[in-house]
């Protein structure tokens, strides 16, 4: 009888320790992901994407490794404010990938995935699972009128950093109060400028690069809403490299 009485009791341990012990974590490094969303604060369409991407982001356990970059486009309509206040990045990033057939239109990472929605979400959460080819640290800060950004890439895979790579930072302000003719009230992810402009910085084959520049900043820019978003891309394919950062401005 105590030989049973000891069997359970060791058995009902068992299964608690086994129930209550927290779940290993992969330690390997995960993936980045850019999300460049061609949108318009005139197209009733772009209203319902960007709900779409504001709930899916509050909800995502990796919102944090998950970077968007709006660029608004002209129209349709009567133009976009936001186009007309900074057309020079939109237009440079759309003649890059060629012409903008439709708004929305989303590349993950560099890729076209057109107007579905869920392709975008999926894709992202794909990539957010593999693992990184580049580890990108930064430091922005503000001295007066003036972005000082200190940055440092290293490879992952003891590879160097490919041919025909460039680094392309942007700024983005979110939470900006306007009255859009498609009902958004509250926009994210506006692009503000691309630095030090569209093209970016071309990389050097290495394993490991360090950078610093400084850029005028707007006054008018809210800087408790602003984030830089680095990636590293390679123009040959148009493929953003796994591996990319944001930071909020110091």
């Amino acid at each position: 009888m105590n030989y049973l009485l000891s069997f359970l009791l060791f058995t009902a341990s068992t299964f608690f320790i086994s129930e209550t012990e927290p779940e290993k974590k992969s330690e390997l490094p995960q993936s980045d992901v850019v999300i460049e969303l061609f949108s318009s604060s005139t197209c009733p369409g772009c209203a319902q994407s960007d709900a779409r991407i504001r709930s899916w982001l509050d909800e995502h356990p990796e919102r944090d490794r998950i970077h968007i970059i709006k660029y608004p486009m002209w129209g349709p309509g009567a133009g976009c404010f936001f186009y007309h206040e900074n057309p020079a990045p939109v237009m440079g990033r759309a003649s890059y990938y060629g012409r903008i057939q439709r708004v929305p239109t989303a590349f993950v990472n560099g890729t076209n995935f057109g107007i579905t929605i869920a392709d975008w979400f999926e894709t992202a959460d794909t990539l957010l699972t593999t693992e990184p080819s580049l580890n990108i640290s930064v430091n922005a800060k503000t001295n007066e009128a003036l972005l000082e950004f200190d940055i440092e890439i290293k490879t992952l895979n003891g590879e160097p950093i490919p041919e025909n790579s460039v680094l392309r930072s942007a700024l983005v302000e979110s939470n900006i109060e306007h009255d859009a003719p498609n009902g958004s009230k509250i926009h994210d992810h506006v692009v503000r400028a691309m630095f030090p402009n569209t093209r970016g910085i071309e990389l050097k084959p290495d394993n490991i690069i360090k950078i610093r520049f400084s850029e005028p900043i707007n006054e008018n820019w809210d800087k408790d809403n602003l984030k830089i978003v680095l990636f590293v891309q390679q123009d040959t394919e148009e493929k953003i490299i796994l591996g990319s950062a944001s930071t909020s401005i110091n």
